[in-house]
């Protein structure tokens, strides 16, 4: 089962539609944080599938795939944030609105 994949642009209303119905709306970034920001707003990696597709099961056995751009998006902003284990990167994303950037 492939995952549903999502383009640049749906990427960037997702993010904006999501700023203006949260918290994050009142969020007043650094400006090493805007420049990161930055760089994710116009680094396309919708593409990403194409490389990642062989390694998806075409059945449709077990959980529903998740889109990889997606997967490294988060993988970006954890490092980025600093945090270096993925347990504790799901944990904090349960608990805060930041889970609107890579949902």
């Amino acid at each position: 089962m492939f995952p549903v994949v999502r383009s640049h642009s749906d990427y960037q209303c997702f993010i904006v539609d999501n700023l203006k119905q949260s918290c994050l709306s009142s969020y007043k970034p650094s400006k090493s944080d805007i420049s990161f920001l930055e760089k994710f707003w116009i680094t396309d990696l919708s593409s990403t599938f194409s490389f990642v597709q062989l390694s998806y099961s075409s059945s449709s056995r077990g959980s529903t795939p998740h889109d990889s751009a997606n997967l490294l998006r988060s993988y970006l902003l954890m490092l980025h944030a600093q945090v270096f284990s993925i347990d504790k990167w799901v944990d904090s994303l349960r608990r805060t609105p930041m889970q609107y950037f890579t949902s």
